[in-house]
């Protein structure tokens, strides 16, 4: 799945950072740039639980995510602000039977 969303948003494969225990013990969080981000769990069941901090930030609804995606800063689990090297969005186009599609 990894190798699936860096190939159709155009990052690499390989992670820029990884993380343990974060957001709890027992997660691992990836990060594959600033557009894909990953969260791996052992021993966390079916359901893990909600994050709706991590979630709200990710959308840009509260401060905190990342620039790329509608954020204005990255805040990371020390509590440190980088910033972005480019806050300019990506724009893709699909063309899709017939039809175009700009994101």
């Amino acid at each position: 799945e990894i190798l699936e969303w860096t190939n159709v948003l155009g990052v690499s494969s390989t992670p820029t950072t990884t993380t343990q225990n974060d957001p709890a013990s027992g997660y691992t969080h990836t990060s594959y740039g600033c557009v894909v981000q990953a969260y791996s769990g052992a021993g966390v069941g079916h359901t893990p639980p909600v994050r709706e901090s991590i979630d709200l930030q990710w959308f840009g609804i509260t401060a905190g995510g990342p620039s790329c995606v509608g954020g204005t800063t990255t805040t990371t689990k020390a509590g440190t602000t980088t910033t972005p090297v480019s806050t300019t969005p990506k724009t893709t186009t699909t063309t899709i039977t017939g039809g175009t599609v700009s994101a």
